[in-house]
């Protein structure tokens, strides 16, 4: 019957921490010990005060419930783990009360919401980003059609000059120009209009060799040094391989100009403690994470607000669309992309994505 019990705490996607009167932690389920980053053993045997030492906040929050027999709540706070990580969580403490009425002690329930506010911020970037894809999309519909007649204008008039070299370079400058600005266009009606995903089998480990094969030939790569480490138990994913491809294009080449000619790009393939959900089955499955690690000069905590804002860029002659678009077709394949980044000293993009559910 114990063993049942133990089961059925531990299959709780919550977090379960119960104290007895004198602070002696007595249950400390699987997802306890993954929020906090500590293992049932070691917390029953430090107590409380050593496992929450670094939560002074989740302390007060205890003592407040165990003092008054109340239940408190804090829907929007955070948890520092042992390994000092800081995660958003939701709190609600509450007495453990006794069948003669009298505490037994209290109880502590940890919710990570992570993922929720992930989703929150995405949700909140999605509707800006509709709004001025519905603007781009005007504005580019508008400038493309003149931008059409400059080009064959100029291109008429270096025919009549002829061999006048010092006034067709003039002409060559317009041409190449006005090439230069169709292309911002054609990547901004990309942009507003993006067309749907080509759903097949993705081998996420094929794509990251060719990307390497193509980068370490580069102009912007060839100096570089790359390492990667691949888990091979990552199956087979379902995805759009070309879109998919394009990403981690832009992200490995955003990471070879940020290191400037030297340093080695690391690319990591790993097994996700988040989860996917999938609405339609009512059932969630594991993620695969990618994380493309440089070493370059990192990025400033200003920046990392602005980082998939379109057109926000620091690079001459960017565009500052790659990384928006990147976010959205990691959003359409249910994924997410988280960044870790301190100046001086280099960045992190890890791409999750959802592993394929398991048939049965």
């Amino acid at each position: 019957m114990e063993r049942i019990y133990e089961d059925l705490v531990d299959s709780i996607e919550d977090g379960i921490v119960v104290f007895d009167p004198s602070g002696n932690i007595i249950v400390f389920n699987q997802m306890a010990e993954r929020i906090i980053g500590l293992s049932k053993s070691k917390a029953i045997q430090a107590g409380g005060e050593e496992v929450l030492g670094k939560n002074g906040h989740i302390l007060e929050q205890l003592r407040k419930t165990s003092s008054t027999g109340q239940v408190f709540a804090d829907h929007d706070t955070y948890v520092i783990k042992k390994t000092g990580e800081i995660m958003q969580v939701s709190l609600i403490t509450s007495p453990v009360i006794g069948s003669d009425g009298h505490s037994e002690g209290t109880t502590l329930l940890i919710r990570d919401i992570s993922r929720v506010k992930v989703l929150e911020e995405d949700i909140l970037r999605a509707d800006s980003l509709a709004s001025l894809g519905i603007l781009a999309a005007g504005l580019a519909h508008e400038i493309k059609n003149p931008l059409g007649g400059i080009r064959g204008a100029a291109q008429l008039l270096q025919m009549e000059l002829g061999k006048n070299q010092e006034l067709t370079e003039y002409t060559s400058l317009i041409v190449r120009e006005t090439d230069r600005v169709s292309g911002l266009i054609e990547e901004l009606l990309d942009f507003a209009n993006p067309k749907s995903l080509d759903l097949g089998e993705v081998n996420i480990h094929k794509i990251l060799d060719a990307v390497v094969a193509l980068f370490s030939r580069s102009d912007e790569g060839k100096n570089i040094g790359y390492a990667t480490e691949y888990d091979p138990s990552i199956p087979t994913l379902i995805g759009d391989s070309k879109k998919l491809g394009q990403v981690i294009l832009n992200i490995v080449k955003n990471g070879c100009e940020a290191m400037n000619d030297h340093g080695t790009l690391t690319m990591v393939t790993r097994i996700a403690s988040d989860y996917h959900l999938h609405e339609s089955k009512g059932t969630r499955s594991k993620m695969m994470a990618l994380d493309i690690i440089d070493e370059g000069d990192g990025i400033s905590e200003e920046d990392m607000k602005m980082l998939f804002t379109p057109f926000f860029t620091k690079k001459r002659g960017g565009t500052g669309l790659g990384l928006a678009v990147s976010h959205r077709i990691i959003r359409e394949h249910g994924g997410s992309i988280k960044v870790k980044s301190k100046e001086g000293e280099g960045t992190t993009f890890s791409l999750l994505l959802p592993l394929p559910l398991k048939e049965g």
